[in-house]
C-alpha cells in the first residue's frame, strides 16, 4: 500500500466526524434512537476499514497483530461474560449484531479500533514502552468510563443492579496495558496520521451522547 499524505487525511477525517455526529442526533431523538443504536456497530466497522486504509506499512507482523487483537478481545470478553470473573456479572443486549459464544463481533471491532488508535496515540511519546503502554491504557479506562453509560441506556450491555463494578475499569486498564504494549514492541512500521485524531472522535461521540 503506498504511503498517504498528512494532507490526505482531512477528506476522511471529516466524512468520520459527520457520521458521528450524525449519530449522536440520531440517538438523540426516540423516534431514531433504536435505529441508530443498531448502527453502532457499523460505525465502529466503517471507522476501521477506514483506518486500515491509512495504515502506511503493511507486513505479516502488522496483520497478525490486528488478527490477534481481534480474537483476543472476543475470547476475553467471551470469558468475562460466561464466568464473571474479567470484568464482572454483565450480559449483552440485543443491538450489537452477530455473536459467537454469546459475544457480539462488534466488541472484538470495537476493541481493535480504539486500541490501535490509543496505541498510535502515545507511540512517539518519549518515554519507554511501558510508560507510553500505560497511558494509553489510562485513555482507554477514561473512554470507558464515557462508554459504560451510553452502553447501559442503550441496551448494548447491561451490570448487575445496573452499577459498573470497579472491577471492570481495573480489567480495562490491564488488558489495554497489555494490547498496547504488544502494539509498542512490535517491531513492525506502524504509522497511521489518522489514528489519534479518530480516537478523539470517538471519545467526543461517546462525550456528546453523554450529555445530549
Amino acid at each position: 500500500m503506498s504511503d498517504k499524505s498528512k494532507s490526505d487525511i482531512t477528506k476522511p477525517l471529516t466524512w468520520l466526524a459527520v457520521l458521528h455526529v450524525l449519530g449522536v442526533i440520531g440517538l438523540r431523538f426516540h423516534e431514531t434512537q433504536e435505529i441508530f443504536t443498531r448502527l453502532i456497530p457499523v460505525y465502529f466497522l466503517v471507522t476501521l476499514a477506514v483506518l486500515l486504509y491509512y495504515q502506511k506499512h503493511w507486513n505479516i507482523r502488522i496483520i497478525g497483530f490486528l488478527f490477534f487483537v481481534f480474537t483476543a478481545a472476543l475470547a476475553i470478553q467471551a470469558l468475562g461474560l460466561h464466568s464473571g470473573t474479567v470484568f464482572g456479572l454483565f450480559r449483552y443486549g440485543k443491538v450489537m449484531g452477530p455473536k459467537v459464544f454469546d459475544t457480539p463481533i462488534a466488541i472484538g471491532v470495537m476493541w481493535l479500533v480504539i486500541i490501535y488508535c490509543a496505541g498510535l496515540l502515545v507511540k512517539n511519546l518519549k518515554y519507554n514502552s511501558f510508560i507510553n503502554a500505560g497511558l494509553a491504557a489510562a485513555m482507554l479506562v477514561m473512554l470507558n468510563v464515557l462508554i459504560e453509560p451510553v452502553a447501559m441506556k442503550l441496551g448494548m450491555w447491561g451490570w448487575e443492579d445496573r452499577r459498573v463494578p470497579a472491577q471492570n475499569y481495573a480489567a480495562w486498564f490491564v488488558v489495554s496495558y497489555l494490547f498496547v504494549l504488544l502494539m509498542l514492541n512490535l517491531k513492525a512500521k506502524l504509522r497511521n496520521d489518522l489514528a489519534p485524531y479518530v480516537f478523539v472522535v470517538i471519545a467526543g461521540f461517546f462525550l456528546a451522547v453523554n450529555l445530549f
